[in-house]
């Protein structure tokens, strides 16, 4: 069963905090409202990639590991072959 090692989640989408008098229009265009959205989504995007990388490299590190412990067990495999192939029934007594 998989553990939960990172959340992913949406940030920073709220509206900003009003910087003037209370009751001041936050936007004063609709351009303003479409660059801020754009801003809020690159960010998001940028958060996003940021944790795809960290996830593939953790990955790769995961890959690279069973790498290493699958040669060493090919390495061991061989050796026993080897012993196994050097054995010869013939000349084993039993007793």
């Amino acid at each position: 069963m998989p553990f939960h090692q990172r959340t992913v989640e949406p940030a920073r989408l709220r509206r900003p905090e009003a910087a003037g008098a209370a009751g001041a229009p936050l936007f004063r265009s609709l351009e303003q409202v479409s660059s801020h959205a754009l801003v809020r989504l690159l960010a998001q995007l940028a958060d996003l990639s940021r944790c795809a990388g960290d996830i593939f490299g953790e990955l790769e590190g995961q890959a690279a590991t069973l790498g290493r412990r699958t040669a060493a067990l090919h390495r061991r495999l061989d050796a026993l072959h080897a012993a196994a192939a050097r054995l010869d029934h013939r000349r084993v007594k039993i007793q």
